[in-house]
């Protein structure tokens, strides 16, 4: 009778004193090799940005649907809409009653907000300059932005603006 011989521990079935021979390791290169050639960065979908960090899909007109800021909440007025413009990092738009622009600047996620400056005018329908007032407010507070569903979503402390395309 033929008794079976025990494989020690730490050696392998095809190894030579515990060590892959040379055709097995490189058969094991070869699969990481053609794995790695079929796999994106880590945490994307081949090599793609994430959706939430490409700036480039922030390009484009955007009117604001919802917000609250360090002033509460900003009601957007029908008739005179709260609007942004991106370009690059040329943001601009119509903050209810007066234009706004902005230099920005986007490290991912993150955002830097320079120069906000707008225009002074006064408009005298009900909620107009308030919706304004609490909006320009908010944007100083923006620090992050993402863009789930086609909204484009820009936080801070506190602070909340939605906007959709328009």
């Amino acid at each position: 009778m033929r008794v079976p011989r025990m494989r020690q521990e730490g050696r392998h079935p095809r190894s030579r004193g515990g060590r892959l021979t040379t055709p097995a390791v490189l058969v094991a290169l070869a699969a990481l090799a053609v794995l790695a050639g079929c796999a994106g960065p880590a945490g994307t979908d081949g090599g793609a940005e994430p959706e939430g960090t490409d700036p480039t899909v922030l390009e484009g007109a955007w009117e604001l649907v919802s917000g609250t800021g360090p002033d509460g909440e900003v009601e957007p007025v029908e008739t005179h809409p709260v609007t942004l413009e991106i370009e690059g990092e040329g943001w601009r738009g119509t903050a209810a009653c007066n234009t706004y622009d902005a230099e920005v600047s986007l490290d991912d996620d993150r955002l830097h907000l320079d120069g906000l400056g707008a225009t002074e005018m006064a408009c005298v329908e009900d909620g107009v300059m308030e919706s304004e007032a609490a909006f320009l407010a908010a944007l100083r507070e923006v620090e992050s932005w993402s863009v789930p569903d086609d909204r484009l979503v820009l936080e801070g402390p506190g602070t909340e603006l939605v906007f959709q395309r328009s």
